[in-house]
């Protein structure tokens, strides 16, 4: 379930739907977002590595064709410390565009997508956009959005 890039390594950790983005935007009628909690770290043995900011990922299942969600950072990058302390990260988090993955550590970052909310995600995965990576990550089901 890890995906490799040249300097980084990311795992799901966890996945849900939900009516309100991570920054507090209602989704419209007839959509919901699709978050997805991922932890990241540095791939250089005992070597920091620059926060991944332009990545992304496409959830892909074969039905759907070339009509995708495409996930995004929607936080800065915690580590466990900061996440355990808050629930949600506490403190100035690792900037995707500025900062830096100190080496050894783990990152968590949540991902989202507005989507359509009669989407079908059994059997989806992330896979690298818009350069699609070989290794895909699988998507496990999403948690439904509390009402």
């Amino acid at each position: 379930m890890d995906s490799s890039a040249s300097n980084y390594t990311a795992q799901t950790v966890s996945a849900k739907l939900s009516y309100e983005s991570p920054d507090g935007n209602a989704a419209s009628s007839d959509s919901i977002y699709l978050e997805v909690v991922m932890v990241v770290k540095s791939a250089l043995d005992h070597r920091p590595t620059t926060a991944p900011g332009s990545i992304q990922f496409e959830v892909k299942k074969p039905e759907w064709g070339d009509d995708t969600p495409t996930l995004e950072p929607a936080t800065d990058y915690y580590t466990a410390e900061q996440v355990n302390a808050k629930g949600e990260g506490q403190g100035a988090g690792v900037r995707a565009t500025l900062g830096t993955l100190a080496a050894d550590t783990p990152y968590y970052v949540t991902f989202v997508a507005d989507t359509n909310a009669d989407r079908d995600f059994n059997g989806s995965k992330l896979c690298g956009y818009p350069d699609p990576s070989p290794k895909c990550i699988p998507l496990e089901k999403p948690k439904p959005a509390a009402s």
